[in-house]
């Protein structure tokens, strides 16, 4: 078998947080940097005939960031079949590391005349981008910079030694069957994208241009000018404190939409609060992403493979799929039908209090169904929980779960041992905060989070003995779970080599992996773990700071973790049997799948949901369950 490791050096006027696939349609190649196996690298310019007939024979071909490079050449007319192709950094994020070259070399200790160049990101800079309008040259080259040049060919190819080197090192157990399968389909579907309607999205542009510049000038108004626009933060919070005496401590969302009702505060505050709030909404400005990113009508490259570090679940790119707003209850049925058609027909600002809000919670319409084609949606119900009794071997949880009832009512039910005909509306909605906030271990912090307004009355006595006591009685064997995961995890940094089993869960130490190996064959990985005073710790990407630091965890992290990696493991088999139907999965967001088919009776939500529901043979006797729709235009 022949590998082909390949690394492309491309200059292009539209900036590449449009997006690998808008980028790549008017993209010069100038360096082409590749080897066979482990023979000497070389660095063409342009595309060069040999790299050609080595791209087109070898077995494998591999790249770090490889949705980038293969789509690239695609556009250069140079394909082969996706699953010829591997990723370095799919690699990397399928065992938990960084997604970086750079940052591997590092952490994997690659030789210094192996690993990728410091300088790389200057000259990158330099010769890949076109340089500032104020300045004379518009374009570094070989002839304006050749001493630089000659450094961007080097860099070039110790790109290929590094990611050579680093694929060596790295485990395969993820990115590897099935586990590569799951990639392949990832690119599949990043490659199809999904089509948008783009008269929807320049209209909604238009809409929140007028509506920003009334707001601004409202603003303006109010202030007697002190305050350009509602968005000016620092103005704001200063004309508050000095014409009203109100001192807010910032403008975050959450603090404003506490403070936006408040009797106490003068009506001209909350008035602007009002006006910052809808200033803020973030949501609509995705349809300029949508104009900015899209080919042929159609927005690509979504989703980012094991985009979330820890359980391998999908994220989002360009888009941020992943990050659309649920729509308010005035939106619900046939209303947001006709806010989506009242935002394209320019109707909006005069049908609606608030245009704003009304363009922010109707962004996922702008994702839609081509003429002669549908979509068909599937999510499937309650996973977590699922997956969470399934683990941890709460029998009556499952059985709830299996006989379809009303699980919100039943945990109130179980905590208090008050029959189900006796649970209201008010009892359901403790049992919801129940179910949704103490699954992981949550107490006082996770009930507020989850309860919101509603907790404000709840004393953190309330919480602890009438919430969270009463729910983990009743889920005596989830309670366990949390705190054998956390013994197994000590147990087995402290004894490398030494599996413990916790369910259907295997924990053990690999020199410097911690792994927790999935029903599904899959492992989770934690890199350098580390005991100290009794506290699990490993290396990771800290979600905050994104940085790669020590990272501490416990029972109901651990547990969480495992849950939503089965979840994803779940997910990615429905994905897999969509795709062998001819399905055409086109999107997936959270636990929902989305397909594009022909508008025909062949294709049905009833046989997606079939496929989402359909248990993979490791998952024994989890009984899941899916909803959905078929629709031409996307909507929660």
């Amino acid at each position: 078998m022949t590998t082909l490791y390949y690394d492309l050096e491309t200059f292009s006027a539209t900036p590449i947080r449009a997006g690998t696939y808008r980028y790549a349609r008017d993209t010069e190649v100038m360096l082409v940097a590749w080897a066979i196996d482990d023979g000497p690298v070389r660095v063409d310019e342009g595309i060069g005939e040999d790299f050609k007939n080595a791209f087109l024979s070898c077995d494998e071909l591999v790249a770090h960031n490889a949705q980038f490079d293969r789509v690239v050449l695609a556009a250069h007319g140079l394909k082969r079949d996706i699953k010829a192709h591997r990723c370095t950094m799919a690699q990397a994020l399928a065992h938990s590391l960084p997604g970086g070259l750079d940052a591997l070399c590092t952490l994997l200790k690659v030789p210094q005349d192996q690993a990728k160049q410091k300088n790389g990101k200057q000259l990158v800079q330099l010769f890949c981008k076109p340089r500032p309008k104020n300045m004379k040259l518009r374009r570094a080259t070989y002839e304006t910079h050749p001493d630089e040049w000659l450094d961007f060919c080097k860099y070039a190819a110790q790109d290929v030694e590094a990611m050579r080197v680093v694929r060596q090192k790295m485990p395969t157990w993820n990115y590897k069957g099935e586990h590569l399968t799951v990639w392949h389909l990832d690119q599949l579907i990043n490659d199809r994208g999904v089509a948008v309607d783009l008269g929807l999205s320049q209209a909604a542009v238009e809409l929140m241009a007028s509506q920003h510049e009334k707001m601004a000038e409202e603003t303006a108004l109010v202030t007697e000018g002190e305050v350009e626009s509602a968005t000016k933060r620092a103005q704001l919070l200063k004309y508050i404190l000095k014409e009203h005496g109100v001192s807010l401590p910032d403008m975050k969302a959450a603090t404003l939409e506490r403070r936006v009702n408040d009797e106490t505060l003068p009506q001209a505050v909350r008035d602007l609060i009002a006006l910052r709030l809808e200033s803020a909404l973030t949501s609509g400005k995705k349809h300029k992403v949508v104009l900015a990113s899209h080919t042929d009508g159609r927005l690509r490259g979504l989703l980012q493979f094991c985009g979330a570090a820890r359980t391998g679940r999908w994220s989002g790119r360009v888009f941020q799929p992943q990050n659309l707003p649920r729509p308010p209850k005035y939106l619900d049925g046939d209303a947001y039908d006709a806010a989506v058609e009242a935002i394209k027909n320019g109707t909006a600002a005069t049908d609606y209090d608030s245009p704003l809000e009304v363009v922010s919670a109707t962004v996922r319409a702008v994702l839609v169904a081509p003429p002669g084609k549908k979509l068909l949606v599937s999510d499937l119900s309650a996973i977590e929980g699922r997956c969470l009794a399934w683990l941890a071997g709460e029998r009556w949880a499952l059985d709830a779960y299996a006989s379809g009832q009303d699980m919100y009512k039943l945990a109130y039910s179980m905590s208090f041992d008050v029959p189900m005909s006796e649970v209201g509306d008010a009892e359901r909605q403790i049992g919801k905060v129940q179910v949704l906030a103490l699954g992981y271990q949550g107490a006082v912090g996770a009930v507020r989070a989850m309860a919101g307004d509603k907790a404000d009355k709840w004393t953190d006595k309330y919480i602890v003995d009438g919430i969270v006591k009463p729910w983990r009685a009743a889920n005596p064997n989830i309670v366990r779970f949390w705190y054998a995961l956390e013994d197994a995890a000590r147990q087995a940094v402290t004894y490398p080599g030494v599996p413990y089993v916790v369910g259907m869960l295997k924990l053990q130490r690999d020199g410097a992996w911690l792994r927790i190996r999935l029903p599904s064959g899959r492992c989770l990985c934690y890199p350098q773990p580390a005991l100290e005073d009794g506290v699990v710790s490993y290396m990771g990407v800290n979600q905050y700071t994104r940085r790669w630091e020590r990272l501490t965890t416990y029972g109901g992290k651990l547990a969480e973790n495992v849950t939503q990696a089965v979840a994803r493991d779940i997910l990615a088999h429905g994905l897999l049997k969509a795709e062998r139907a001819a399905y055409c999965p086109v999107l997936t967001v959270h636990d929902e799948v989305i397909c594009e088919v022909p508008n025909t009776d062949a294709y049905t939500v009833e046989q997606l949901i079939e496929f989402m529901a359909d248990s993979p043979p490791w998952a024994g006797d989890l009984v899941l369950a899916a909803a959905g729709f078929e629709c031409t235009r996307y909507r929660k």
